[in-house]
């Protein structure tokens, strides 16, 4: 208690740093989500006319950079998510207190 009092100013400070730079961080995140998915609709070496299927298919790269484009993927949506959740519900354990 006495922690949250006395510094009440650094913890609403520190909110704001928090969304400011969650606002940052979002914005770059969106670019990344952007760049990956271009990728991975994509595909390296293009696609058969004929088949409509990727032309290194059956290559051990192509299917290592398809597995690490969906992880990527898959961990900025999860980054983006998270940047999100933050910007609209702090989850500091202190701001429950510093409002009393």
């Amino acid at each position: 208690m006495v922690f949250t009092r006395e510094h009440k100013e650094l913890v609403i400070e520190g909110e704001k740093w928090i969304k400011s730079t969650t606002e940052s961080y979002t914005i770059t995140t969106a670019f990344i989500i952007t760049i990956v998915f271009v990728a991975a609709i994509t595909g390296t070496g293009g696609n058969d006319q004929n088949k409509g299927i990727p032309n290194f298919t059956n290559h051990t790269a192509f299917t290592v950079f398809a597995i690490s484009d969906a992880i990527s993927l898959f961990s900025a949506v999860t980054l983006l998510l998270m940047f999100f959740i933050e910007s609209y519900f702090p989850m500091n354990p202190f701001h429950a207190l510093a409002i009393q």
